[in-house]
């Protein structure tokens, strides 16, 4: 659901020869409320209405249809034309509504993965193709776990987008901005936890250092044990051990990952788990740098 094509043409209310501009990027790191979202709502349905007006002033009437005929497609495009809102729950539920009602408790799934906005989905209804239109994709899914993508070369996988389409400049330029200006307000900076270059620096500086560490001293408490051994199992056991290690890291950083995601919506993370995972996580890396401390100085 982003761009539409722009050579479909309504057998009504027809399109005006297109050259256009089109802005699309990633939503800033943020974190929303409900109460944002319709806030949001209002903005954004009131822009909608207006580019929703100026197609209307600028069609004209098909020579094949009546003026009362044309009048009234013009009203049904109005009453369809509202800011189009989509959420997907997280057990499959999904629901369309073309008001901020949907925001209202009773329509929310208990979970939420992602919430759309389209300000030309309604119009399809009445094969109207919007020149001028605004798609806002909010991706609040849970972080996919590793084995879905490579951390060492790949960021955390998020779809939240803005992209704004039309043939007047000044409106998408506008509404662009308005866009961003409403999530810049409410960014965290979090991007850097999500950068696959933090996950290679953390690597190399924690991760593999720490992982080693733990082989020697689990080497040191069960030295007595090892000598028993051939050199060969010795050798696999000490591979193994470091494997574990790294993949203990590794959950480590997708869990702070998860508490603190690119973009979340208020009150999806529980503050008590959110407390309990952080305590842990950060227990952990402080009980390694302290025995690595100990033993140095």
């Amino acid at each position: 659901m982003s761009s539409k094509d722009t050579s479909k043409k309504s057998p009504s209310i027809k399109a005006l020869d297109y050259k256009g501009l089109n802005l699309k990027t990633f939503i800033p790191s943020s974190v929303i409320s409900i109460d944002d979202l319709k806030n949001l709502y209002n903005q954004l349905d009131a822009k909608a209405g207006e580019a929703l007006e100026k197609m209307i002033s600028e069609s004209k009437k098909p020579a094949d249809q009546s003026e009362e005929d044309f009048n009234n497609l013009k009203e049904q495009a109005r009453d369809v034309g509202h800011l189009t809102v989509i959420i997907h729950g997280g057990d499959g539920e999904q629901i369309v509504k073309s008001s901020k009602e949907i925001f209202e408790k009773q329509y929310l799934p208990e979970s939420i993965n992602t919430i759309i906005f389209d300000s030309s989905a309604g119009l399809e209804t009445l094969n109207i193709n919007m020149l001028n239109r605004f798609f806002v994709n909010l991706d609040f899914a849970e972080t996919p776990g590793f084995h879905k993508y490579n951390p060492w070369d790949k960021p955390t996988p998020n779809n939240s987008v803005i992209e704004v389409i039309g043939a007047d400049h000044t409106w998408v330029t506008a509404i662009y901005e308005t866009i961003l200006k409403f999530f810049r307000s409410r960014k965290k900076k979090r991007a850097w936890l999500h950068s696959w270059i933090t996950f290679n620096i953390l690597n190399w500086l924690i991760g593999i250092p720490g992982s080693l560490w733990f082989v020697y001293r689990i080497d040191t408490i069960f030295s007595t044990f090892f000598e028993k051994l051939h050199g060969v199992l010795q050798g696999a056991i000490y591979v193994y051990v470091l494997l574990f290690a790294l993949l203990i890291f590794r959950l480590i950083i997708g869990g702070f990952r998860w508490i603190f995601p690119l973009i979340e919506l208020e009150g999806s993370r529980s503050k008590k788990i959110r407390g309990i995972l952080g305590t842990v996580q950060s227990a952990l890396l402080l009980a390694l740098i302290y025995d690595v401390l100990k033993n140095i100085i």
